[in-house]
């Protein structure tokens, strides 16, 4: 009897998510929704003084810009122009 090496041989398959059809994946692509961020209303009013001109309410909101395991950046934005941030 005698054995040939099939270490050495190499396979390619290929395959399209088509091939697996997915009730939920199709519901999925029915009801993509686009939505553009500077249509977004994120900010809130919170009791801070603004170290420009003193007001003490300022508009604030929060973005992840570091890593997910890192805390959020809460920029803050006075009617004044001025605007300033705080790593959480």
């Amino acid at each position: 009897m005698r054995f040939s090496d099939t270490g050495a041989k190499i396979i390619v398959t290929q395959s399209k998510p088509s091939d697996f059809p997915s009730f939920l994946r199709q519901k999925l692509q029915s009801s993509v929704q686009s939505v553009e961020r500077h249509t977004l209303n994120t900010e809130s009013t919170v009791r801070e003084r603004c170290p420009n001109c003193g007001r003490e309410e300022v508009k604030y909101t929060t973005v992840q810009l570091r890593s997910a395991d890192e805390g959020s950046t809460v920029i803050y934005n006075c009617e004044c122009g001025n605007s300033w941030h705080e790593n959480n």
